[in-house]
């Protein structure tokens, strides 16, 4: 069974500030760069940060694609690394949320009939996205679909994504 790591918060807020600064002071960089400052960080966790920094516009990434070259694009002067850590690490999420609201405990006190469409989509979903709870996921999905379960189990894959 693999071992699940746990992090408080503010060791994830670390860890992200961490990374953030050391890319901050470079105008350009390749990722073995920054492998090498950050002996102590798992790669792919350095990557992932970089890969969401390129996602919000931050960052650019150009050259080939084994070894690509990013910089910091024009919106580096209006980037706040507090408040852009702030919305990695304190995501919305159902462990955040008491026990008694979460939508799988309510489904073992109350029942099915007593749940809203999004309560259950959400436990069909079962966990998020970076910056995504499966329940602002599943509030989303039933929205789009007009809360009718029925009609949302009829719709394809594709319209599903």
């Amino acid at each position: 069974m693999p071992k699940i790591k746990t992090q408080s918060d503010a060791e994830g807020f670390a860890r992200y500030q961490l990374v953030v600064s050391v890319l901050l002071e470079k105008d350009s960089f390749h990722k073995p760069d920054i492998y090498d400052a950050l002996k102590d960080e798992e790669k792919a966790f350095i990557g992932r940060v970089i890969s969401a920094l390129v996602r919000d516009g931050y960052l650019t990434k150009k050259g080939l694609k084994t070894k690509p070259q990013y910089s910091w694009s024009v919106k580096k002067e209006e980037f706040n690394a507090r408040r852009w850590i702030d919305s990695r690490v304190f995501t919305a999420t159902a462990k955040r949320s008491p026990s008694a609201d979460r939508p799988r405990e309510r489904l073992l006190r109350l029942g099915p009939s007593e749940l809203k469409a999004s309560e259950l989509l959400a436990i069909l979903i079962r966990s998020g996205l970076q910056g995504e709870s499966a329940i602002q996921a599943s509030e989303k999905l039933a929205a789009l679909f007009g809360n009718d379960l029925t009609g949302l189990s009829l719709k394809a894959r594709g319209e599903l994504k």
